[in-house]
């Protein structure tokens, strides 16, 4: 574990999470315990510091207790996206749903949030004085476990004082185990071996992990008082995938107070069944199309805790040590190189051919599932919650992604693919010199795949816009990559609202424009045209110097794909790429050449564009 960290005084500085394990907890390198007086005084300290402590939702909460209400509503809204067809079957009498929380506290989380979509649920706790003022707070909810199934009736079942370094829960019990705020007083062993315990305590039928839990910005912060480790998001990441899990969706909570700690939510599982290569064929069809029709019923593991010592957070952050890149000067301007020459087909001998798959995962029949295509399929890709892309085998892209979403921005989509396997066949060959590029995608999406890869593949600066109601699911989408926000990240900017575009072009002063799949009406084509207009203007102004344009899009609506080329070669030169087609019969070769033979469609257009000067 390459994490450096200091405590929350900023007194010590540790130089690894091995290096803080052996002193603060007596373990070794490898997670062994060697001192086991160290280590049970780690423990010990944490149970004796809330023992101290108030049994009531302010006491818990660190004396954040109006946090609460915003906490609860965020976790339901997050359960009910990844949860949501259990829910509703448990919510008409089809499910008896149990849950499990984690570090219970007094109750806070069982009775407002878990017993409105749980039959049973199961509370653990190591604090005694804790979990009796839960006993207490919960005396109208008590029920006897395996009761008869009643959608009227939510019980609250089980108390259990036992701390989750020692606790086993009973197997196939859960749908659901909720743990929030509590997984920082674990060290990384036992918190690797209490997710692979947890898993068994899931329903045979499916189960997932939802873990809510502070982060620090980087590295980790350890917190003497009450024997407890904040750790950053990639560190959290790691140990999760220690425990042989994977995480299918990250979202940030919203609404808390700037002097806490960030807070995330994971959506977390481990995936049975089939892996299938869909190469083309009657079986490939079926099975995608199979993939496609799936539903969201899968139980989940999820995690859950009270906001420990979020009193002292603002003070801990400030001691966290800043390692992260930041840019300055001016920014540099687009490569001269003209349009034409990087779109020239490149020699095979300097480049491999190009190769594409993705892995989409999601459910089928209620059991999380994952298939593996190496041609495009649309309707299967939008009816995973998570996708795995893999350009070339040599840059991989995580996404997150909702199938219900009302917005066409919600999920992904062929253009995008096609777009990063162009960028990346020719930022290999030198044609597209990215560690100078400024760029700016118009449109991204929730996926936002181009603004992710250029990231990855070096680029100075990248801003991904979209509506608002998308960006959060686009920072969930960086996150996930562990993209500094230095390099990447995504602000609202809804086509037409020029205030927003200056502030964007003012911050990113960009050189390079992406767009895919943003023709969808004669309208967005105006508006798109019109800010792409607005954007290189303003760089002229400025600058003296044009973004270079690309853009691609389905044709799914030919009037729209004729209102944009009319409306853009008003004030560019635009340039419509050779497709398939044109290299086949002979033509003037395009990109395509750089696209897998098995996503080469005809039914998509490419264009580059300058602003005419």
């Amino acid at each position: 574990m390459e994490q450096t960290g200091t405590d929350s005084a900023g007194e010590v500085v540790y130089g690894s999470a091995k290096e803080m394990w052996r002193m603060e907890a007596g373990e070794d390198d490898k997670g062994h315990t060697v001192d086991e007086a160290k280590k049970k005084e780690w423990y010990g300290k944490g149970i004796d510091y809330w023992q101290s402590v108030d049994a009531t939702v302010d006491g818990v909460l660190g004396g954040y207790g109006n946090v609460s209400a915003k906490d609860v509503a965020e976790s339901g809204t997050f359960l009910k996206e990844v949860f949501g067809g259990r829910l509703a079957d448990g919510a008409v009498g089809r499910r008896h749903l149990v849950a499990l929380d984690c570090g219970a506290g007094v109750g806070r989380v069982t009775q407002h949030f878990l017993l409105q979509h749980f039959h049973e649920v199961d509370l653990m706790e190591p604090v005694e004085n804790f979990l009796n003022a839960a006993r207490n707070n919960l005396a109208a909810f008590r029920g006897e476990p395996g009761q008869a199934p009643d959608i009227r009736r939510h019980c609250a079942v089980n108390f259990f004082c036992q701390s989750m370094e020692h606790f086993s829960p009973q197997p196939n019990r859960y749908d659901v185990i909720w743990i929030q705020w509590c997984s920082g007083h674990l060290t990384d062993t036992d918190f690797v071996e209490f997710f692979k315990r947890c898993q068994t305590g899931l329903k045979s039928d499916g189960g997932l992990l939802i873990l809510k839990e502070n982060n620090a910005k980087s590295g980790f912060v350890v917190d003497k008082e009450d024997s407890s480790v904040t750790r950053s998001n990639d560190y959290i990441c790691e140990l999760i995938g220690q425990a042989g899990l994977q995480i299918l969706k990250v979202k940030l909570q919203k609404g808390f107070p700037k002097e806490l700690f960030a807070v995330r939510m994971y959506a977390v599982g481990q995936f049975v069944g089939c892996t299938v290569e869909l190469g083309g064929g009657s079986n490939g069809k079926v099975a995608a199309s199979a993939f496609a029709l799936c539903i969201l019923t899968a139980g989940f593991l999820v995690c859950y805790s009270p906001p420990y010592r979020m009193a002292k957070a603002k003070r801990k952050q400030k001691s966290i040590p800043q390692n992260t890149p930041s840019f300055t000067g001016s920014s540099s301007p687009h490569s001269s190189q003209p349009t034409s020459d990087l779109l020239k087909s490149p020699s095979s001998s300097t480049a491999e051919g190009p190769s594409f798959s993705y892995t989409l995962s999601g459910w089928m029949d209620g059991v999380p599932t994952t298939v593996t295509l190496s041609s495009l399929d649309r309707w299967a890709a939008q009816a995973a919650t998570r996708v795995t892309l893999d350009f070339n085998g040599k840059q991989k892209i995580l996404i997150s992604q909702d199938p219900h979403s009302p917005h066409l921005g919600g999920y992904i989509w062929d253009s995008a693919a096609l777009l990063c396997l162009y960028l990346q066949a020719y930022a290999e060959l030198g044609r597209l010199p990215l560690h100078d590029l400024l760029i700016l995608e118009l449109g991204a999406g929730v996926v936002a795949l181009p603004s992710i890869l250029c990231a990855k593949l070096g680029a100075r600066r990248v801003i991904a816009t979209d509506i608002p109601e998308l960006v959060d699911g686009i920072l969930e989408n960086i996150q996930m990559n562990r993209l500094s926000e230095d390099v990447i990240t995504a602000r609202p900017l809804v086509w037409g609202d020029t205030e927003a575009m200056n502030a964007i072009v003012k911050d990113l002063r960009p050189n390079v424009i992406l767009a895919s799949d943003c023709i969808y009406s004669e309208a967005s084509a105006k508006a798109l045209v019109q800010t792409m207009d607005q954007v290189c203007t303003s760089m002229v102004c400025e600058q003296g110097i044009s973004p270079a344009i690309y853009c691609i899009s389905e044709v799914r609506n030919a009037a729209a794909q004729l209102e944009f080329q009319q409306e853009a070669s008003k004030r560019f030169d635009l340039e419509i790429v050779p497709g398939p087609d044109d290299v086949r019969g002979g033509g003037k070769e395009g990109w395509w050449r750089w696209v897998p033979p098995q996503c080469q469609v005809d039914h998509v257009n490419f264009y580059t564009m300058s602003l005419k000067m």
